[in-house]
């Protein structure tokens, strides 16, 4: 709704070139759909309108600590395999056959948590302390959000999930072989 290009196009324009950049969409798009949209093509956050300024502060403030998102040093691990996909965290690229895609810093740092805590449920608040280093009292749909991308990308069904599993109440489990 932006006067020459919509917010979804700045995204995929900004991307590519800085993917360190944070980015929060604030829009009067409110369908599941836009959300979902805003946030595949890499946006941060997403917040509608009407909102409380307070909130878009504290969101704001959120995304400033975490600057150091993107100095994570992934190049200890080796190339892993999810399924049919070979995934390489140095480069943040995952491939399989014809079909090959680029991970963000972000996913590819939940990716490797996951990893490190293979066959284990890992707490909702585990993830937002020790991925984006939020306090767990903050409300925020950011592991759900990055969970839905993973499994997009990896998962043969993402409404069946057998690699990246949710235990209801408790949190996430990744099985690396699929359970």
């Amino acid at each position: 709704m932006l006067p020459h290009l919509d917010g979804f196009e700045v995204i995929k324009k900004i991307r590519p070139v800085s993917p360190q950049i944070p980015i929060i969409v604030l829009t009067a798009r409110t369908s599941s759909s836009d959300r979902i949209t805003g946030l595949e093509l890499g946006a941060d956050d997403y917040l509608t309108k009407p909102f409380h300024l307070q909130e878009l502060i504290l969101r704001v403030k959120g995304m400033l600590k975490r600057k150091d998102w993107y100095k994570i040093d992934l190049s200890a691990m080796k190339e892993i395999s999810i399924g049919d996909f070979k995934v390489d965290l140095k480069t943040q690229s995952a491939h399989s056959g014809k079909k090959s895609f680029s991970l963000t810093l972000l996913e590819a740092s939940l990716l490797k948590y996951l990893i490190s805590n293979s066959n284990r449920i890992v707490t909702r608040e585990e993830l937002l302390m020790n991925v984006w280093d939020i306090d767990s009292d903050t409300e925020t749909r950011t592991p759900e959000n990055f969970m839905m991308r993973l499994r997009k990308y990896f998962e043969p069904d993402p409404a069946k999930p057998v690699y990246f599993t949710t235990v209801r109440g408790s949190g996430y489990i990744f099985f690396p072989e699929g359970k």
